[in-house]
């Protein structure tokens, strides 16, 4: 998305997420910076497009984030922000949510898609798709093939290697 201050992440816990399950820690006032350079990790546990980390970040200033199932955190999308290594017995999972404002463009390689929650969305900036038609339609699956097509170039783009999840 570039840099913005119009953006909001929710990140939902579905399962429970310790600190021992490796929850999302932050840095305190670190959005009121501008981006900054992330260095590509690739580690073959992270199940992220690729594994990202900016340098010289003092661990000591990290607020961690505990949540049970159902709770949720919101962080700023330039706030400084990473999750640890899963050392529990259970699997740590969860769902993020971009929100953004109608003005925000998108920067990125390729294509991107919205779900508009309410309000209009000016043209050019997304492309926007409704809510699903109903379980596996086949519509959807189409959509979600074409989506995840699209995601590949973006979330790989500018990587120095191929990044095996979104490998196209």
């Amino acid at each position: 998305m570039g840099e913005t201050d119009d953006e909001v992440t929710a990140w939902i816990a579905l399962t429970d997420v310790s600190i021992t399950a490796g929850c999302m820690r932050f840095i305190p006032e670190s959005h009121k910076g501008n981006i900054v350079d992330h260095t590509d990790t690739f580690d073959e546990d992270n199940l992220l497009s690729r594994g990202q980390k900016i340098p010289n970040v003092n661990e000591k200033d990290a607020v961690y984030g505990p949540l049970l199932p159902g709770e949720m955190s919101l962080h700023h999308g330039r706030c400084f922000h990473a999750s640890g290594e899963n050392q529990s017995e259970h699997r740590r999972i969860g769902v993020a949510i971009r929100y953004v404002t109608p003005e925000v463009r998108n920067h990125a390689p390729g294509r991107d898609w919205a779900m508009p929650v309410r309000g209009e969305i000016p043209t050019g900036g997304w492309d926007c798709i409704a809510g699903p038609r109903g379980l596996f339609h086949p519509n959807d699956l189409a959509l979600y093939n074409r989506i995840l097509a699209g995601q590949a170039k973006t979330l790989s783009a500018g990587a120095d290697s191929k990044v095996g999840l979104y490998a196209t």
